[in-house]
C-alpha cells in the first residue's frame, strides 16, 4: 500500500500526498531554491543598474529592463513552485488563482519583450542607418507597456472562469489546479508560443543571411589588404621556400599559450609524483599499481610532449625534419603504449573481481612485468612499421620548409585504427560488461542471503543492494569507456 499523508490533517476532504525521501526533497528544495535566489539578485541587479545610470538609458537597455522584471517575477514566483513540491497548496484558492494568473502573464509578457527584442536587433543589424529613427526611447516605452497590458488582459480572458470562482476544479482541499478550454487553450499556444517562435527565428534568420553577407564582404576586403600588405609572414624570413604563418590576434595566442602550457605542466607534474610514489615505496609495489606506473610513464610523456604541440599553434616547426619525424613516432606509440596499459588494467580488474581467489597466482608482478615490456616493444614495433617511410625520407611531404607533417598510407592507417583503437575498446567493454555481470549476480546472491537472515529489513536491503549492483556496473563501464577515450 502507498505510504500517504494528508495536507491538512485536521480536514477529511484534504488532498493526499505520497511520502518521498528526506534526502530527495531536500535536494529539489535545495536546488530551486538556489535558482531562485539567483534568478532574482541576478536581474534585480540588471533592474537597478538599468533603472540608477541614465547612460545606459538606451532602447535596446530598455527592453532588457523589461525581460529583467518578467524574469525577476518568474525568480520569485519559484518560491511558489517549491510548495507544490509535495502537492499540497497552503495558501488558499485565491492566491492559488493569482499565481497562476501571474504566471500565465508574466510568461506572455517575457515572449512578448523576446520578440520585441528580436525587432531591434534586425532593425540594428539590416537597417542600421534607419535604427536611431525608427526605434526611439519614446517607442520602445509605448511597446512595452502595450505588451504588458496584453499579456495582463488576454491572460484574464484566459482564466475568467477562475478568477470569478476560484477553486471551481479543486477535486480536495489543498489542491492548486486550473483548467483551461480545449480551444481558448489551442489560441493561447498559438498567440503565446508558436507565433512568437515563428516571428523570432524570420527575424533571426534574416539576422543571420545578413550578417553571413557583411562577413562575406568584409572578408573580401581583410583578403584584399592582406595581399597588398603582405600581411603574412614566413617562418624563416630568409628562406624563399618558407612557409608562410598568418597573423593571429595577440591575445588569442597568450591565451592559447597559457592553456597549453598549464595544461601540459600539470600532466608532468602529477604523473611524475605517482612515478615517484610508487617506484620510492616498496609496500606499493603491486601488480596494479606496476600497471598505473606504466600509465603514469606514457601520459608524462603525452605532457612533454605537449610542448612541442605549442610550437605548433603558429603553424611553423623549428626543429628540422629530423626532429618532427621523431616528435610523431614518439607520440603514435606512446599513445598506443597507453591504450595497452588501459587495456592490462581492465584484464586485471576483470580477473580481481570475476576470480578473486585466482587473483595472487595469475597476476603476479613477475607476470605484469613482462606484459608492460611487451606492451611498450609491441607498440615501438607497430608504429614504426606504419612510419617506415616518414623514417626513410624524413620531410619528403612536407610542401614548404617549416612543415611537419606525415603521411600515412590507407591500409597502414586501417590497420592502426583497428590495433590502436577499434580492438581496445571492444576489449574492454567486453571486459567491464562481464565485471559489471558479475556484480550484479554477487549482489543478487548477498540479497538473497540477508533477506533469509534477516527478514525484516529485507525491503530497505534489496533496495541498497540493487542500487550498489547498478553503481558499480555503471562506474567500471563509464570509467573504463572514459579512459580509453581519454587516453585516445
Amino acid at each position: 500500500m502507498e505510504e500517504t499523508e494528508l495536507c491538512f490533517p485536521q480536514l477529511n476532504t484534504s488532498c493526499r500526498r505520497p511520502k518521498r525521501p528526506h534526502f530527495e526533497t531536500m535536494l529539489i528544495y535545495v536546488v530551486l531554491s538556489c535558482i531562485s535566489v539567483l534568478t532574482v539578485t541576478l536581474n534585480l541587479l540588471v533592474i537597478i543598474s538599468i533603472s540608477h545610470f541614465r547612460k545606459l538609458h538606451t532602447p535596446t537597455n530598455l527592453l532588457l529592463l523589461s525581460l529583467a522584471v518578467s524574469d525577476f517575477f518568474v525568480g520569485l514566483l519559484m518560491f511558489f513552485q517549491i510548495m507544490l513540491i509535495d502537492g499540497c497548496w497552503y495558501l488558499g484558492d485565491i492566491l492559488c488563482v493569482m499565481y497562476q494568473y501571474l504566471a500565465y502573464t508574466i510568461t506572455a509578457a517575457s515572449t512578448g519583450n523576446m520578440v520585441i527584442i528580436s525587432i531591434d536587433r534586425y532593425v540594428a543589424i539590416c537597417y542600421p542607418m534607419h535604427y536611431s529613427s525608427k526605434i526611439t526611447q519614446k517607442r520602445v516605452k509605448i511597446c512595452v507597456c502595450v505588451c504588458w497590458i496584453c499579456s495582463a488582459i488576454v491572460q484574464s480572458l484566459i482564466l475568467k472562469d477562475d478568477l470569478k470562482q476560484p477553486g471551481r476544479y479543486n477535486s480536495c482541499y489543498g489542491e492548486c489546479i486550473i483548467v483551461v478550454n480545449y480551444i481558448v487553450g489551442y489560441i493561447d499556444m498559438t498567440f503565446s508560443f508558436i507565433v512568437p517562435i515563428a516571428v523570432i527565428i524570420v527575424l533571426y534568420f534574416r539576422i543571420f543571411v545578413v550578417a553571413v553577407s557583411q562577413a562575406r564582404a568584409m572578408r573580401s576586403q581583410i583578403t584584399a589588404a592582406a595581399l597588398q600588405r603582405s600581411e603574412t609572414e614566413l617562418c624563416f624570413p630568409q628562406l624563399n621556400a618558407s612557409c608562410r604563418r598568418t597573423q593571429r590576434p595577440h591575445f588569442e595566442v597568450l591565451l592559447t599559450y597559457i592553456i597549453v602550457s598549464s595544461i601540459s605542466v600539470l600532466t608532468v607534474i602529477l604523473n611524475l609524483l605517482v612515478i615517484i610514489s610508487i617506484s620510492h615505496f616498496r609496500q606499493l609495489h603491486t601488480p596494479t599499481n606496476l600497471l598505473l606506473l606504466s600509465l603514469a610513464v606514457s601520459d608524462l610523456f603525452v605532457g612533454l610532449l605537449m610542448f612541442f604541440q605549442i610550437m605548433l599553434i603558429n603553424g611553423c616547426w623549428l626543429l628540422g625534419d629530423l626532429m618532427c619525424i621523431m616528435y610523431q613516432c614518439i607520440a603514435y606509440f606512446v599513445t598506443m603504449a597507453s591504450l595497452g596499459t588501459t587495456i592490462m588494467i581492465s584484464i586485471d580488474r576483470y580477473v580481481a573481481i570475476c576470480y578473486p581467489m585466482h587473483y595472487s597466482i595469475q597476476i603476479t608482478q613477475k607476470r605484469v612485468k613482462i606484459c608492460v615490456c611487451v606492451c611498450w616493444m609491441f607498440s615501438v614495433i607497430v608504429q614504426s612499421l606504419i612510419l617506415k617511410d616518414g623514417l626513410n625520407l624524413s620531410g619528403r611531404y612536407d610542401s614548404c620548409i617549416g612543415q611537419c607533417v606525415v603521411f600515412v598510407s590507407y591500409i597502414a592507417g586501417l590497420a592502426d585504427t583497428i590495433v590502436s583503437f577499434i580492438v581496445p575498446i571492444t576489449v574492454i567493454v567486453v571486459l567491464y560488461l562481464r565485471v559489471f555481470v558479475v556484480a550484479v549476480s554477487q549482489a543478487r546472491a548477498m540479497r538473497s542471503h540477508i533477506t533469509a537472515t534477516n527478514l525484516k529489513h529485507s525491503v530497505i536491503t534489496k533496495k541498497s543492494e540493487l542500487k550498489a549492483a547498478r553503481a558499480l556496473g555503471v562506474v567500471v563501464v563509464v570509467s573504463g569507456g572514459f579512459a580509453q577515450y581519454s587516453n585516445w
